[in-house]
């Protein structure tokens, strides 16, 4: 009975530590952008912007080359998290966001032997929804507050796609790419500070780095050439062999590729305490 007695009394003050915890309401904007040039690929294209000329056939003299950083989690991020400190230092955290990439730009020029002029401009669209848990570490220094935390969660991409404009001495070519995506992983952290205005309100500025990806399932592209469109698909079966649709428009391929959502962002944010 005194063994019960204990476990109820333990327990008992477990709960009465949980209700007491501050919990901390956050609101963040920011941008994120490349921490470095990835040069791979995305959506089947190339992710350089360069400039080069055929010197033999097939063989090409680069004057221009930067690789771009493949990613569709840059641009603009709107976070949310709410954070349940069991004490002074420690705290979980559940955290919701949203980022936008949109109108990103990449050119190709290219000259053949006979001197004419090719352009490929590659525009990317796209975004993602993370939901993520994690845990928080702070400390107080007067009226600031430094704070790391680290979380991982779910990815889910928005509206993954692309458009093509390849223009030169023949008809332009228009080509529209629309990719569905399965949810993917990933590890967000963040490093930052809040000033604290008051009890109950602050102000936080923050870094912080994210490393996720997602599989595309699918890909429809639509290509238009002197207003007339042919539209084909291909669907990404992970362990199954190459079978190829009988349509001829659809092709089952093995595996499929994986697309970055990896970005590092600054986010300025207000902060509320309850």
């Amino acid at each position: 009975m005194k063994r019960l007695h204990a476990v109820a009394l333990l327990v008992a003050v477990v709960a009465a530590q949980t209700l007491a915890a501050n919990i901390e309401v956050r609101a963040l904007l920011g941008g994120g952008f490349s921490a470095g040039r990835d040069g791979g690929q995305a959506l089947g294209y190339n992710l350089a912007s360069y400039t080069r000329t055929e010197t033999s056939l097939g063989v090409f003299d680069t004057s221009e080359w930067n690789d771009e950083y493949a990613s569709f989690g840059n641009g603009l991020k709107i976070d949310a998290d709410v954070t349940m400190y069991l004490n002074d230092n420690f705290g979980v955290m559940a955290a919701l966001g949203i980022s936008f990439l949109g109108g990103r730009k990449i050119e190709q020029e290219t000259t053949d032997l006979l001197g004419d002029v090719t352009t490929d401009e590659i525009e990317l669209n796209g975004g993602c929804l993370p939901i993520l848990v994690g845990v928080k570490f702070k400390t107080s220094l007067s009226k600031v507050a430094p704070y790391l935390y680290l979380a991982t969660g779910i990815y889910i991409p928005l509206g993954i796609g692309g458009d093509v404009l390849i223009t030169g001495t023949g008809p332009d070519v228009e080509i529209e790419m629309d990719a569905k995506m399965s949810a993917g992983w990933g590890v967000s952290a963040g490093l930052g500070a809040v000033y604290q205005v008051n009890d109950k309100i602050g102000i936080c500025a923050e870094f912080a780095p994210t490393y996720a990806f997602a599989r595309v399932k699918e890909l429809e592209t639509k290509t238009t050439i002197s207003g007339v469109s042919v539209t084909t698909t291909e669907i990404f079966e992970r362990d199954e062999a190459s079978l190829p649709n009988a349509s001829g428009n659809t092709t089952y391929v093995h595996g499929g590729p994986m697309l970055s959502l990896s970005s590092v962002a600054i986010k300025v944010g207000v902060v509320m305490e309850f």
